[in-house]
């Protein structure tokens, strides 16, 4: 991957129209993916819903395209490094995620559902790496760090959390498509105006994808990340799905909901900001360790379905619980990755913790909801517990 091309002029007025030119464009990239997601992770169960699915059917249609990233996670990765320009994949994504939200909109049969539902969560996942990627060889030669770019896109995420429980109780579930609709047409727009950089020129698919994965899955070190990942982040599955059906049991209104959802990701918003403090305070795996500590005090307390005030402060743990791990292992990857395999090392990473890891224990939540209600997030505080137990004696600076 060429990362000259992301690096500033080295004059000063230069460096700042360079950095500019950089950054800008990622920013924009996260702001409208997250746009997106804002509304569509946290309100589109409720959608699914409307449209006759519950229970078990709906934790299988929001389990399937986690289980699958371990496949097109890093699938989708190699075919994008294969294109022309780094910019093209999040085009071509952006365009696929439109698709899927057309397909929701337009009909009421389950399959369909499910296979758009599939289309739209792939490609939003996909997205995520391949622009992490990218903002991770801006900031390397920037003020900015990884964390503040980050962070924009949390911002967005939690104005459109807010602003989209608003409008689900003004105008309904269509409003939901309308604004997902629009995200994804701004995402591939944004996409667009990124610098058009080269990607390095690749080997064969079938070579590339023995050379890259083969050493990856050969490292200690990578699986044991993966594994903690996966646990600390299969541990929120129940959160992903079936929160706003929870809440929405417990009386919360749309609103509400949408500022449950907000308030998690202004806390993520603040980690970021501080996110290099405080890996230097704990390390890498010291802030695993307090995010998965954290996420069992969490859903211990979510399974008590406590009211609005008390579950507002508990959404500011979602800081911890997700945002810290998800930072540290990001970097953790990152290290034992080179350049040229970076952006599939994350994306199989995130496949196999973020996708497959919650995807499995998607498939129980169906059940677990309609047995147990909140009383399912002690089998989440369990997940985490184990956590703890896997990272182990783990140097917290290692």
């Amino acid at each position: 991957m060429n990362q000259t091309a992301w690096r500033a002029d080295p004059t000063a007025d230069g460096q700042v129209g360079a950095q500019s030119a950089v950054l800008v464009p990622i920013g924009m990239v996260y702001v409208a993916l997250f746009l997106g997601r804002g509304v569509a992770s946290p309100l589109m169960p409720l959608w699914l819903d409307s449209r006759g699915l519950s229970g078990g059917s709906l934790a299988v249609v929001l389990a399937a395209p986690s289980l699958a990233r371990l496949l097109t996670g890093p699938a989708i990765a190699l075919a994008a490094n294969r294109l022309a320009l780094q910019r093209s994949g999040l085009v071509w994504l952006g365009g696929a995620i439109g698709l899927g939200f057309v397909l929701l909109g337009v009909s009421r049969t389950p399959w369909v559902l499910g296979v758009a539902w599939f289309l739209v969560a792939t490609a939003s996942a996909a997205c995520l790496p391949l622009i992490d990627v990218m903002a991770l060889m801006a900031a390397r030669s920037s003020a900015w760090t990884y964390g503040r770019m980050r962070a924009l896109g949390s911002a967005a995420y939690a104005v459109a959390s807010l602003a989209g429980g608003f409008a689900l109780k003004l105008f309904g579930p269509m409003a939901l498509l309308v604004w997902s609709l629009a995200a994804a047409a701004l995402l591939s727009l944004s996409a667009r105006a990124l610098p058009p950089v080269r990607v390095a020129e690749q080997p064969s698919p079938t070579v590339g994808v023995i050379a890259t994965l083969r050493p990856l899955l050969a490292k200690p070190s990578f699986a044991r990340v993966t594994i903690v990942l996966g646990l600390i982040q299969g541990s929120h599955a129940l959160f992903y799905g079936f929160s706003s059906l929870l809440w929405r049991d417990q009386g919360f209104d749309g609103a509400q909901i949408g500022s449950l959802w907000g308030v998690s990701v202004v806390a993520e918003i603040v980690f970021l900001m501080v996110a290099d403090r405080a890996r230097d305070a704990c390390g890498d795996w010291g802030l695993l360790r307090i995010g998965a500590a954290v996420g069992v005090a969490r859903w211990v307390a979510m399974a008590l379905s406590l009211n609005f005030g008390i579950q507002i402060l508990l959404q500011v743990l979602h800081a911890f619980s997700y945002s810290a791990t998800f930072v540290a292992a990001l970097h953790l990857i990152g290290r034992k990755s080179s350049a040229q395999d970076s952006r599939v090392a994350q994306s199989l990473s995130a496949a196999a913790a973020g996708g497959f890891g919650v995807g499995v224990v998607m498939l129980s939540c169906g059940g677990l909801y309609s047995r147990m209600g909140a009383g399912a997030y002690l089998a989440m505080a369990g997940l985490s517990g184990l956590a703890i137990l896997a990272i182990g004696r783990r140097r917290a600076r290692d």
